[in-house]
């Protein structure tokens, strides 16, 4: 399901390419501790970097529709004209 969405993101230039080789990363270590076979997964820092980028991801994405109040007084405003 994450390939599907990194592909969206990547495709609709929602991120850039960081971003996405960041995703791809969190990716790879979330499938290796899934494995139950002996993979590097990273050290502390890294979970704790990738955490943070996580927040960032859902902030950027967040901060990026429009307020759901201000669409819906512009649907009002516009059914009233129409």
């Amino acid at each position: 399901m994450l390939d599907e969405l990194l592909l969206f993101y990547d495709k609709n230039d929602i991120f850039d390419q960081d971003d996405i080789e960041m995703l791809r990363r969190v990716q790879f270590n979330r499938n290796c501790i899934h494995a139950y076979m002996d993979r590097n997964i990273g050290t502390w820092s890294d979970l704790q970097y990738t955490v943070r980028f996580f927040i960032y991801l859902l902030e950027k994405l967040m901060n990026s529709y429009p307020d759901l109040d201000d669409m819906r007084t512009a649907e009002a405003e516009a059914n009233r004209y129409y």
